[in-house]
């Protein structure tokens, strides 16, 4: 529960020091275009995986104690060590895509830069989670966890690849995103 509070007002500090930065831009920086087109697909998708991120944090029994003593059982602190890295990520890509919706909504122009960050902390902390689930032994009532892993890193990656690709690209986005601090 300290973890999240902390991990929580670490986030809350570092959305207030972003959002007072500013992008150059390489486009006119006149008025903003509204959101439109793909764009409203991207914003549905960043809102909806705040909200299913957090749910899933609290449905995962991350807070029950007797669920961390069961993995210290089954597979020991090794097992405890990567399910509190688990829970740190995604409470590290809750407040990202929550930021990230919160810059989308404002037509911010360090959305793009942003966006990739968020996408670049999710595919590197899929990568990392996929590794340790291939070495750290656990029992097989949990399931194939490296392959689970597996399926959501190429999952995040087509993701990233699709909507990078139009938020750099697309004369939309250029000129969507305009709006300093």
């Amino acid at each position: 529960v300290w973890l999240s509070f902390g991990i929580a007002m670490i986030l809350s500090f570092l959305l207030r020091y972003l959002d007072r930065r500013q992008a150059n831009v390489s486009y006119s920086a006149g008025p903003a275009w509204p959101i439109g087109s793909w764009l409203v697909l991207l914003g549905i998708s960043l809102g909806i995986s705040s909200i299913i991120q957090l749910f899933e944090v609290f449905t995962s029994n991350y807070f029950n104690r007797s669920v961390w003593m069961t993995l210290g059982e089954d597979g020991g602190v090794a097992l405890q060590a990567v399910c509190g890295l688990e829970l740190t990520l995604d409470l590290v890509w809750i407040g990202g895509s929550t930021a990230c919706f919160y810059w989308f909504i404002r037509r911010r122009d360090i959305f793009p830069r942003m966006f990739i960050g968020y996408i670049a902390t999710m595919l590197i902390g899929d990568v990392i989670l996929l590794a340790l689930y291939k070495y750290v032994p656990y029992p097989a009532s949990y399931g194939d966890l490296a392959t689970m892993m597996g399926t959501k890193l190429f999952q995040t990656t087509i993701y990233g690849l699709i909507w990078i690709t139009y938020v750099l690209k697309s004369d939309r986005a250029k000129n969507t995103f305009v709006r300093s601090a």
